[in-house]
């Protein structure tokens, strides 16, 4: 399933959460008028978070040894998702 026009891929599950949670309904209006704005954006936060334990739990079931997260500034997201994934206790 492709989201966007520039022709990037990602998977369908990652997709659906994403569009569940749009909030600019024109994709030329930087601006949201979506009234479900802020209940939108802590729901995905929690969507990703959850969808990347989940990666976390894959790669680890297939015996891979070390895991990158790329924090993007949010080094509070990461922390909450090594803990959250049991990452923590194996260190």
């Amino acid at each position: 399933m492709a989201l966007s026009r520039n022709g990037c891929v990602m998977p369908r599950e990652l997709c659906k959460i994403i569009f569940k949670n749009w909030i600019f309904p024109n994709l030329f209006d930087k601006e949201p008028f979506d009234t479900e704005v802020e209940g939108k954006k802590a729901r995905f936060k929690e969507a990703g978070i959850e969808y990347t334990m989940k990666q976390i739990d894959e790669y680890r079931a297939l015996g891979v040894n070390g895991i990158h997260l790329y924090a993007l500034n949010k080094w509070k997201d990461v922390s909450e998702i090594i803990d959250r994934s049991g990452l923590r206790t194996l260190v």
